[in-house]
Formats: C-alpha cells, sequence, structure tokens
C-alpha cells in the first residue's frame, strides 16, 4: 500500500483543518435551521398530496397509472431541482438559492390550489 504525499492533497487537508477550526456562529444556525425548514416543508407537501390523491383520484378520474404518474412527476421535479440547483448554488450563493427556492416553491404551492385539472397541477 503506497501514501499519497502529493502537494494537492496536502493542500486539501490543510483547508479541511482550517474549515474545522472555524467557529460556528449565529448565520451558520440560522441557515441550518432554514435548511431544516425548507426540508421539513418539502417532505410534509409530498405527504400532503399522497393524502389529497384518494379526493383528486375520484374528482379527475384518474387511473392507477395516473395517479402514479402524478405522485412520481413530484419527486422527478424535485430531482431535476436537486441538480440544477446545487450548481448554481456554486455560482451565485447557497442562500440566494434557498430564498429562490422557498419564494418559487411557495408560490407554486398556492398556484397548486388553484388547479382544476391534473394537467396543469403536474406541470406545477
Amino acid at each position: 500500500m503506497t501514501i499519497d504525499t502529493s502537494p494537492g492533497l496536502a493542500a486539501r487537508a490543510d483547508i479541511a483543518a482550517r474549515f474545522e477550526r472555524l467557529p460556528v456562529s449565529r448565520w451558520h444556525v440560522t441557515v441550518r435551521l432554514v435548511v431544516g425548514v425548507v426540508t421539513f416543508f418539502e417532505a410534509f407537501d409530498q405527504l400532503l398530496i399522497a393524502y389529497a390523491m384518494p379526493e383528486l383520484r375520484q374528482e379527475w378520474h384518474l387511473t392507477d397509472t395516473g395517479t402514479t404518474t402524478v405522485l412520481t412527476v413530484g419527486s422527478i421535479g424535485m430531482l431535476i431541482g436537486a441538480l440544477f440547483s446545487g450548481r448554481l448554488a456554486d455560482r451565485i450563493g447557497r442562500v440566494k438559492v434557498i430564498a429562490l427556492c422557498v419564494a418559487v416553491s411557495g408560490a407554486a404551492s398556492l398556484a397548486l390550489a388553484a388547479c382544476s385539472s391534473v394537467t396543469p397541477f403536474m406541470a406545477l
């Protein structure tokens, strides 16, 4: 077994050690709380749609396939959003992207309440 002693590895170790020594500030705690709350409400959104699905299925005359599609589209949307928001956060900052995502999610949730058919519901 060989040990890598390249300068790049040492620099990365120094940077990681520096981050470990940084004190945790009020700003860090606030950001962590905001991310936790956002994560909770995203999960709550999924549960709420699943809870409302029997009524939506009856009102929109959905088949088993249609019901599965409605539930799956939300997860696919979150996957796509996670992939793009990570790269965007690297460019403009994580806090700005979290604020943008909260605003978009809130607006989309309000628009979901106005949906009267399955097509705009899935688009949102």
